[in-house]
């Protein structure tokens, strides 16, 4: 019986098929999937740069990607991901927060951000 030896994913995650078949006959298909690799990054998808009034909100919602070394979107919902402001000088506090993990490794910060300015009055 033939068989192929070695089988091997290679660095791209998703799904792809695989054909076998032999001169004169029909040919087979096996479904295959490549999964991401445990989280090694969280990259900047969007929000980065913006300013915004102090006290007020920032218009577009931060958001990152979880990817593997290879850069594949990590399935995220294992993945806890944790938006924090520095704690001193110019910061801010989430009063109403929804981490929002979406498809693709992507998280989502949803909130009303109050940023309170360091200068002395």
């Amino acid at each position: 019986m033939p068989t192929a030896t070695a089988f091997t994913a290679d660095t791209r995650a998703g799904t792809y098929t695989v054909t076998a078949s032999a001169t004169g006959s029909s040919s087979t298909a096996f479904g295959e999937t490549n999964l991401a690799g445990p989280a090694s990054a969280v990259v900047v998808e969007a929000g980065n740069g913006q300013s915004a009034a102090a006290g007020s909100a920032f218009g577009v919602a931060l958001s990152v990607v979880v990817e593997d070394a290879d850069g594949n979107p990590v399935d995220v919902a294992g993945t806890p991901v944790t938006f924090s402001a520095p704690g001193s000088g110019a910061n801010g506090t989430d009063t109403t927060v929804a981490d929002t993990n979406r498809a693709g490794g992507q998280w989502e910060h949803v909130g009303t951000v109050t940023w309170t300015d360091p200068r002395p009055l």
